[in-house]
C-alpha cells in the first residue's frame, strides 16, 4: 500500500489519529484494492474486500456496500471471462529430472522450466 503522506508525530509523541482510525484503514484498503486492480491481481483484490465489507456492514454504510459489491461483481466477471478464454494463465512450471548414465553430466540433476 502506498501512503499518500507519512504520519506525523507531534511534540507529545501522538501519531496522526487520522491514519490510525477506521476511516484511515478503509482509505488504505481502498487504495490497496485500486492498486491491485491496476496490477490485474484480481484474486488478491477480492480477498482485501473481505476486510472492507464487514466494516461497512457494521457501520450500516449501505452506499459503500453497494459500491463495494458492484466492484466485486466487476472483479469476478473479469475472472470468469479470463478463465473461459484461458487468457489469465499465470504460468505453468515443470520439474524435469535426468537420471541414468546415458545423460552423462546431467545424471541426477533436476531443472525447473516455465512454460
Amino acid at each position: 500500500v502506498v501512503l499518500e503522506r507519512i504520519p506525523e508525530v507531534d511534540e507529545e509523541g501522538d501519531r496522526d489519529a487520522e491514519i490510525f482510525s477506521v476511516a484511515g484503514l478503509l482509505k488504505m484498503l481502498t487504495n490497496a484494492i485500486g492498486l491491485l486492480r491496476e496490477a490485474e491481481l484480481y484474486e488478491v483484490a477480492s480477498s482485501v474486500y473481505k476486510l472492507v465489507l464487514p466494516i461497512h456492514e457494521k457501520a450500516n454504510d449501505y452506499p459503500a456496500l453497494i459500491h463495494a459489491y458492484s466492484e466485486l461483481k466487476e472483479i469476478y466477471e473479469i475472472l470468469v471471462s479470463a478463465n473461459k478464454q484461458q487468457s489469465r494463465m499465470l504460468g505453468s512450471y515443470y520439474r524435469v529430472g535426468f537420471y541414468g548414465t546415458v545423460f552423462g553430466e546431467l545424471d541426477a540433476k533436476e531443472f525447473v522450466y516455465k512454460e
